[in-house]
Formats: structure tokens, sequence, C-alpha cells
């Protein structure tokens, strides 16, 4: 799971102990909000969170470093972009592990394994500023 906001009492669709009701919030949550026209409805919305969290990370890491960057300074400034950019796509991407949990050793969409890549590049990004 890539994140957890809370259980809400345990009636979320995650934590919801196995039983009749689960299956039909199951049912209707792949029926109308994974189903191509309930994805294509919020894609709007989506979209522009994500960007705005992008512009506002970005703006933090530019104040991190001066406000300015050059030569390999914006290289790397590029790159933590594309990152946090590819990172964040993949927070907001539907996942079908986290509605069918016995699917989650699959990574059949293969979320997880891309997000472990983008956590490892960004610890090992720290590192180094931490060395500094």
């Amino acid at each position: 799971m890539v994140a957890i906001n809370g259980t809400f009492d345990e009636l979320d669709i995650v934590w919801r102990s196995n039983s009749p009701e689960l299956h039909k919030l199951r049912k209707l949550v792949v029926r109308e909000i994974m189903s191509n026209k309930g994805l294509s409805a919020c894609y709007g919305f989506r979209r522009r969170e994500i960007q705005q969290m992008v512009k506002n990370i970005h703006g933090k890491m530019l104040l991190k470093y001066g406000g300015s960057l050059n030569g390999e300074e914006a290289k790397l400034g590029l790159e933590i972009n594309d990152q946090l950019e590819e990172f964040v796509g993949l927070m907001g991407e539907p996942n079908f592990s986290d509605i069918f949990p016995m699917l989650r050793p699959f990574d059949l969409q293969g979320i997880e394994s891309k997000t472990k890549r983008h956590l490892s590049w960004f610890y090992g990004f720290l590192e180094l500023v931490i060395e500094q």
C-alpha cells in the first residue's frame, strides 16, 4: 500500500472485515469508481492536484538550494522534478491491489516496484545531501 490515511472506524473498503457488505462495496467501487467513466471523470482534478503538489515541492527544493540552480545543480533540479512528478503520479494511480488485497503479492500493475525504485532514488539523494 502506498499510503493509508485512516480507517474511519473500519468503515473504509481497505480495513472493513470480510462480510457480504464488503463484497457489495467492492462491486460498487469497481463498477462506478474504477470504471473508465469514473476514472475519466476525475482525471482533470487528479492531474491538477498532482501538478500543484509537484510545483509546491519543487519550489521548496529551489529554496533549499538558494533559489537558483545552474550547471550540474540545474540538471539535478530537473531530475528531482522528474522523480517527484513520477512518484506523485504513482500515488494517484488506481491500484487494483488496494481493492483486492489478495493480488498485492503479484504487483500486477508494477506500481509497488516503481514506487520502491523512486523511494530508493530519493533515499540516495537525501544521503548525498546529508553528507554535504
